[in-house]
């Protein structure tokens, strides 16, 4: 039996730390994913459990290194292909009395690295989810503004969708910032995160994705860890339009636009609503008429609401009309009168997706099928998202 413990260092010691035998300790994974590495020695045999970062995946292997130096950052003994997830431990054991440094012996990129890390790992972000059975429906109009029609059939794959849209304390809690214009009032952590544009998203599922232990979904610079892709761009980058998609991965993303008008609409259950829920915009909206009739109650009224207050729609999802605009993952693209499968927009283009109206929108912009798209660097404070999931591998249009 082995005893357990816990290294909290940070900002990380160079100093040696002796332990006595048959003792474990255990390094966490950070919840933005940062490589944690690390060294161990024994005069006489150490058995070494570690991780390290490839551009495919991040691997874990195990080293029996006898009467040497176990040196993690390159492959050596059995070789495990496994995802290391945010909470994961990484495991040093020795079965006799050995000491061990933790930084002194990393490879300079990785010494940069392990100095901006701390410990614990965050407990679990709460997302609501709800399950979207998989399901066809006609995507757009007949008839009406040019960027909705034609109508043509569309079949989705199963996958989830949140049931609120991302609010500030969630992603406060999950990237230590919050961009919000509004962010005064007892009531704000409740309200959905505005101002972060379509990079910003696409960091917040990944470090979600990795602080839940699930499989993150986009890659950028050949990595899935969002601290290693720079901060989000507020101009145009090509390295983040070029981001790699496993629609196959169980982690956070955006909906693709398909996938946001059939849940707005209200997937199989739909009633064919003008609105997400309801034909009458006050019911299931705050827009430009509900937030201005509440005034300035408490010194902070207008803009966005706390959400899950209005009625939500036949899928049981909230604010999908109004209070925020919400991200789609698809570029701008035009319909085409043509069946479709798992459509996720053009490979390329200039623009991106974003849907449902806002506190400041007018009722037309609140429709189910109302498309707009915009830079995708832009930070507005009527623009927000919420987070999808798949459920398991899509078709390709």
């Amino acid at each position: 039996v082995y005893t357990k413990t816990m290294i909290h260092t940070s900002p990380w010691s160079t100093k040696k730390c002796s332990v006595d035998a048959n003792t474990e300790f255990s390094l966490l994974l950070l919840r933005d994913g940062h490589v944690v590495e690390g060294w161990a020695y024994s005069p006489e045999y150490a058995v070494v459990w570690g991780y390290y970062e490839k551009t495919d995946e991040i691997k874990r292997f195990r080293a029996t290194v006898p009467g040497d130096y176990a040196k993690f950052g390159k492959r050596v003994g059995k070789k495990i292909n496994k995802l290391m997830r945010a909470g994961d431990e990484l495991h040093i054991r020795c079965e006799t009395d050995w000491a061990c440094n933790l930084r002194e012996h990393l490879p300079q990129n990785l010494q940069d690295i392990a100095m901006r890390v701390s410990l614990p790992v965050p407990s679990p972000v709460e997302m609501v989810m709800a399950q979207i059975p998989a399901g066809s429906f006609q995507m757009g109009v007949e008839h009406g503004r040019r960027a909705e029609m034609p109508a043509h059939p569309v079949h989705l794959s199963a996958y989830e969708i949140g049931v609120y849209q991302v609010t500030q304390q969630q992603y406060f809690e999950v990237t230590g910032e919050n961009p919000s214009f509004f962010f005064q009032g007892e009531d704000a952590p409740k309200r959905p995160v505005e101002s972060v544009n379509w990079y910003d998203a696409l960091a917040f599922c990944n470090l979600l994705s990795l602080r839940s232990g699930l499989q993150p979904v986009y890659r950028i610079r050949e990595t899935v860890v969002p601290a290693l892709w720079g901060k989000p761009p507020v101009r145009r980058s090509k390295a983040w339009d070029d981001v790699e998609v496993d629609w196959t991965a169980d982690g956070y993303r955006l909906p693709t636009e398909a996938e946001w008008e059939y849940a707005a609409r209200g997937g199989a259950n739909s009633k064919k609503y003008a609105f997400a829920g309801s034909n009458h915009p006050e019911e299931v909206a705050w827009f430009e008429e509900t937030v201005n009739a509440l005034g300035d109650r408490d010194g902070y009224g207008g803009g966005t609401q706390p959400v899950g207050q209005k009625k939500p729609n036949e899928l049981g999802l909230y604010d999908m009309s109004g209070n925020v605009w919400e991200w789609c993952f698809d570029w701008q693209w035009a319909y085409r009168a043509i069946e479709q499968f798992d459509p996720h927009g053009e490979e390329r283009g200039r623009l991106h997706v974003f849907r449902g109206g806002s506190w400041n929108s007018h009722d037309e912009r609140l429709r189910t099928t109302y498309r707009r798209s915009i830079f995708p660097y832009t930070r507005f404070f009527a623009n927000g998202f919420r987070v999808a999931r798949s459920l398991r591998k899509p078709s390709l249009a």
